[in-house]
């Protein structure tokens, strides 16, 4: 898939090629039209027999219309004019690839908190599950964990509101280490899977039990953040890349997983020029696990948006609880797995129902009165009577002072 085709890739595809320049361009797919935005310059195949098309391309050049294909695909062939990250080109992109790798499976979008850190406004994260819950939505968090500061108030804090999800229908991901902002450390297999294992323990430790990792996609690109920081894993949410990355030992394989998510936003599905709203449209089926995420909101005009946005959208819901497949995660000795609603720890059921709460305050220790204590508290009293009546005989004697020598000026 690419946008230029050599010779040899043609044959593959009994094509030609043909350009267009600076367009304005529909995709149709599944009764459905979105304005797509404007191409500078794209290149398109013609004339290709015995192929499997993939959504339709429509310009829009008065009396000179072109209807081409987007996705196309003969035997292990395939061809994408461009790669959308999100609207209705992701249905046609997945449809393509699920066809090309028979992977197939009609598979409902995954609800993602992203973003979530130990610095996150956790009332706000709190509402926004008590929300879900309440209107009975499945979802899952992305959470990051830290392997310092963890004997703070606010990181159990922190892991009390994780606990919490997982009693309120929804599945904990760790996220890994943010490697752009990493320092201290050399990037290598070594110390990369001692973190990762640390931060998993601690969750368990405290009642969290991650079903699977998030990561950025180009992790999946890299034999040893690959290999190392994701095989534990069967399921993964593959996050958008961030601008910059460290490439520590970049690969052209990638792991395999049970499931793979693509994460794309409901915030731009839902804002896509489509004649039919994406996150309304009960025909649209994704044909590859696909997950939409929500970001972690900072502010109440925020958490009000997020709250509005999910429950306008009319989406079938994954639903992992409701699974016949078990999600699995294998770090050193201890294999975590998630079925049908159940935790288990090595082959033990976890009871997630006993979460103690956090107390919201440390206690202090009560003041006690020693003698010295008393002593510096009397000494401390005095020292204000004896300030105060000292102040009041200054007053006193400025003014008789005042009154003496204004008397001497009088006529007797």
């Amino acid at each position: 898939m690419g946008l230029n085709l050599q010779d040899d890739e043609l044959e593959g595809l009994h094509a030609k090629k043909g350009m267009i320049i600076r367009q304005q361009l529909t995709l149709s797919d599944d009764g459905i039209t979105e304005q797509i935005p404007y191409t500078n310059r794209m290149e398109y195949l013609v004339d290709v027999a015995g192929s499997d098309k993939y959504g339709v391309l429509n310009t829009q050049n008065v009396g000179n219309q072109k209807t081409l294909p987007y996705g196309v695909k003969v035997d292990s062939n395939a061809f994408l004019p461009f790669w959308n990250t999100s609207g209705l080109a992701v249905n046609c992109e997945e449809k393509l690839i699920a066809d090309l790798f028979n992977t197939k499976t009609d598979s409902r979008p995954l609800l993602v908190i992203n973003n979530v850190t130990p610095t996150s406004n956790l009332e706000y994260l709190d509402k926004l599950v008590d929300d879900l819950y309440r209107n009975n939505i499945p979802f899952a968090v992305s959470a990051t964990n830290v392997e310092g500061n963890t004997n703070q108030f606010a990181y159990k804090k922190y892991m009390y509101s994780l606990r919490m999800i997982e009693l309120k229908n929804g599945i904990i991901f760790m996220r890994v280490p943010y490697l752009y902002s990493y320092t201290g450390k050399e990037i290598n297999a070594q110390n990369l899977k001692a973190t990762m294992s640390e931060r998993l323990q601690l969750m368990v430790r405290s009642g969290v039990y991650p079903t699977g990792l998030s990561t950025p996609n180009h992790w999946n690109q890299d034999a040893v953040l690959g290999k190392v920081g994701l095989k534990s894993a069967s399921n993964v949410l593959l996050l958008p890349d961030p601008k910059t990355y460290p490439k520590v030992e970049q690969t052209d394989y990638s792991q395999e997983f049970d499931k793979a998510y693509y994460v794309m936003s409901l915030k731009d599905l839902d804002k896509a020029k489509t004649t039919v709203s994406l996150t309304k449209a009960n025909n649209l089926n994704y044909t590859l696990p696909t997950a939409l995420n929500i970001k972690m909101p900072r502010t109440l005009s925020e958490l009000r948006k997020v709250e509005k946005s999910v429950s306008k959208s009319e989406l079938n819901w994954e639903n992992p609880a409701a699974e016949d497949n078990s999600r699995e995660m294998n770090f050193a000795k201890m294999k975590l797995e998630y079925h049908a609603g159940t935790y288990f720890v090595n082959g033990n059921e976890q009871n997630i129902n006993d979460t103690a709460p956090v107390q919201k305050k440390h206690k202090h220790k009560e003041y006690q009165e020693t003698g010295l204590n008393l002593i510096l508290s009397y000494q401390g009293k005095f020292l204000t009577v004896f300030i105060l009546v000292t102040l009041i005989g200054f007053v006193l004697l400025i003014y008789k002072g005042r009154k003496v020598y204004w008397d001497k000026f009088k006529r007797k």
